[in-house]
């Protein structure tokens, strides 16, 4: 890196050559202000390719997409067929191919090469050139060398344009795409995408829910192996999932719930990501307590995500003390407090409180809607009612209200008995709306919303979960 004036500008080269490189991303202490950050494709015809995109600028466009899903702060835009000037420091992102590198010659090793002007930490400029004394095409699968893969070199170049560097040159052994050798690894890896978020995570300013940065979830899930260990007595057990993939994967999910997407969604999306897709969040977040999966559904997640790893990564199995439905609670019981504004400590501390039986801990302050005002109606009492869909079911719940929290028992003739889920505890706002979700074992919830009414004496709303998809319900205070 060579000082030039009030600017910076930094060099990065993928080269051919590669042998396994079996930990974290790296980054460069540059950033893109807020937005979007055109890039001037300019890289001529080429008929269609191996993959079946039209020209190496779909490809290049494609390979954008893919970094955007994960970056909410800035946007990569390609500008196809760009006429735009190329040259450095011209005020133009130019991507282009060449037979040197603005004069200079080529490397003997290297496919392509980025160039990143700065002022301070603010990217000014990034051009990509691709060598064109190579053989390129662009398709999927192992790498096919000396034809090149051009989607998988875009990919790791428009990583370093982000802010990422290579891994395996900062003494770190980690699956990456950006990793300064390329492999057949043909898409972004869970490091990867660690760190493009870690770069330009969302903001809850926007409409959508930020997460914590990758190196927080990482510590703690190292504590609860710990905790695990130590306290619980517990025993190794296998897991085809190692810890980064919990950790970046489950956040993933965690996100696309807690943004609008059903569980089915938000499912698809993680494993179509893990293949290289992209996709965007569903919807913007409500003001107040970010959503929430509940516990069933979070384990389901984590068991298709066993069998991606397993059956689709031919992962081979790790031994670890937390089993997946242990990973399946407290990793997102300790998200759930990150997105509800507690730091790090806070957030580790108050499951590590559950999980030494001192139930579920207080939100932080300044994220939880305001409870009804002292005095106002209440659901602590003992309650009757019906499934208008299922009147021959008469059900009961006994319920308990402090502050905005409700928990309780619930039952129900032909359905069995249930209670509140420890770690997710029933809400009750201001206005009287309400949400409880009862658990009655491990994939059977029922999730009742509702209002309750202003005398307190009775409550409707809908249920949902265990073949109930918002039908009425009434009941009575007894």
């Amino acid at each position: 890196m060579t000082a030039r004036r009030a600017s910076m500008i930094a060099i990065c080269a993928l080269v051919i050559s590669w042998q396994p490189d079996p930990s974290a991303y790296v980054l460069l202490n540059r950033l893109w202000p807020n937005g979007n950050v055109a890039m001037q494709l300019q890289l001529g015809t080429s008929g269609t390719l191996m993959d079946g995109f039209p020209s190496w600028g779909a490809s290049a466009g494609d390979a954008l997409a893919v970094w955007n899903q994960y970056t909410d702060r800035v946007d990569m835009i390609g500008i196809q067929n760009s006429t735009a000037p190329t040259g450095s420091l011209n005020g133009q992102n130019n991507v282009f191919f060449s037979s040197t590198v603005y004069g200079m010659d080529w490397d003997a090793n290297a496919l392509a090469i980025t160039i990143s002007w700065t002022v301070g930490s603010t990217v000014r400029e990034a051009d990509v050139i691709f060598n064109n004394r190579l053989s390129w095409n662009s398709y999927r699968g192992p790498n096919r060398q000396p034809l090149f893969d051009f989607h998988r070199v875009a990919l790791h170049e428009f990583g370093h344009v982000l802010g990422l560097g290579h891994p395996n040159e900062s003494g770190q052994n980690v699956v990456a795409l950006m990793n300064s050798r390329v492999s057949d690894l043909d898409g972004l890896a869970a490091d990867d995408i660690a760190g493009a978020r870690a770069l330009y995570g969302t903001s809850i300013n926007n409409g959508t829910v930020a997460f914590p940065p990758r190196n927080d979830v990482v510590d703690f899930r190292n504590q609860l192996e710990t905790y695990y260990r130590n306290v619980l007595r517990r025993g190794s057990v296998t897991s085809f999932v190692d810890m980064e993939g919990e950790v970046v994967w489950g956040a993933e999910y965690a996100r696309y719930y807690a943004n609008g997407c059903d569980h089915a969604t938000s499912v698809a999306r993680v494993l179509s990501a893990i293949d290289g897709n992209s996709s965007s969040v569903c919807a913007s977040a409500a003001p107040g307590d970010v959503r929430s999966a509940p516990r069933n559904f979070v384990l389901d997640f984590f068991f298709q995500l066993q069998a991606k790893y397993r059956d689709g990564l031919r992962r081979p199995p790790v031994s670890t003390v937390v089993d997946t439905e242990g990973v399946a609670v407290w990793l997102l019981e300790y998200l759930r407090y990150r997105v509800n504004g507690c730091g790090h400590a806070d957030a580790a501390q108050k499951v590590f409180l559950q999980l030494d039986g001192r139930g579920v801990q207080p939100l932080c302050e300044g994220t939880t809607p305001p409870a009804p005002t002292p005095g106002s109606a209440t659901l602590t009492g003992r309650w009757r009612g019906v499934i208008t869909s299922a009147p021959q079911s008469p059900l009961e719940m006994v319920l308990t209200q402090t502050g905005n929290q409700v928990t309780g028992t619930f039952a129900m003739t032909g359905f069995g008995n249930g209670q509140t889920d420890p770690a997710a505890p029933g809400r009750i706002d201001a206005g009287r709306n309400f949400e409880i979700r009862f658990k009655l074992q491990q994939f059977s919830d029922f999730i009742f919303r509702g209002t309750l009414a202003a005398d307190g004496a009775s409550a409707s709303g809908g249920v949902f979960q265990s073949g109930f998809n918002g039908d009425p319900f009434t009941m009575t205070r007894q």
